[in-house]
């Protein structure tokens, strides 16, 4: 258990239940993406992609008829990194990410894509005008609110608490909302509400067969959790 670990089962015991169930199963995934695009995809990909935007970028050819299919990750230092998918063919390439017009990756996106398969020619975006992660998982000024969290080893004030633990915050699941998109998994409309957004893409993760303590959010406002609502 790091000191971050070891502060919230502290302080929060309730919010470190679900986080520890979340990163499990962000875990699982990330090891099994390949399995769970095969056996569950409405469309059937030639070939399926991970490609890290930090990493070097060996360009590759797409041969004339394939359709593939994958996954960008974003400054990927540790597992952290914003999740984005495409797919589509050797001139055309198609793009989901979960930030829906606030996204802020556009442009370094479509670089990645068009240095890995030079031979395309389009990068379009599907933007949703509700994205369900407009802050795209980062949580403004986490460092400095963490770096006192761990000096003074106490909960957290009441507004920097909103902003580490509240629904926007917990929505970490770029990776799935992209796999879902992927596959081609009919889907809901984004709300404004982020705790429902949160509670229903956290109710599409049953494929992985998560703990039972994964269907469960926390809320901010009582410090407590709460078993999410089927849908």
């Amino acid at each position: 258990m790091d000191k971050e670990d070891s502060y919230f089962s502290k302080n929060y015991p309730d919010y470190y239940k679900v986080y520890s169930c979340d990163e499990e199963v962000s875990i699982k995934f990330e090891n099994n993406f390949e399995h769970y695009i095969d056996k569950y995809s409405e469309r059937k990909y030639d070939k399926i992609y991970i490609i890290d935007s930090i990493s070097k970028i060996t360009p590759e050819p797409i041969e004339r008829r394939a359709i593939i299919g994958g996954f960008i990750v974003i400054d990927n230092l540790n597992c952290t990194g914003h999740w984005v998918a495409f797919r589509g063919s050797r001139r055309q390439l198609e793009v989901f990410d979960s930030m829906g017009r606030h996204t802020t990756y556009k442009d370094q996106v479509t670089f990645i894509l068009k240095k890995k398969f030079p031979e395309i020619h389009d990068v379009t975006f599907q933007l949703q005008h509700n994205g369900p992660q407009p802050r795209g998982g980062i949580i403004p000024g986490e460092d400095r609110i963490m770096k006192w969290a761990m000096e003074n080893d106490k909960p957290l004030p009441p507004w920097e608490h909103s902003i580490i633990m509240g629904y926007h915050s917990q929505h970490q699941f770029c990776y799935l909302e992209s796999y879902l998109w992927l596959i081609d998994k009919q889907r809901r409309s984004y709300t404004d509400s982020p705790r429902e957004n949160l509670e229903w893409i956290k109710s599409q993760a049953r494929f992985l067969d998560p703990p039972p303590g994964f269907f469960y959010i926390y809320d901010p406002d009582k410090n407590t959790r709460h078993e999410i609502s089927p849908f």
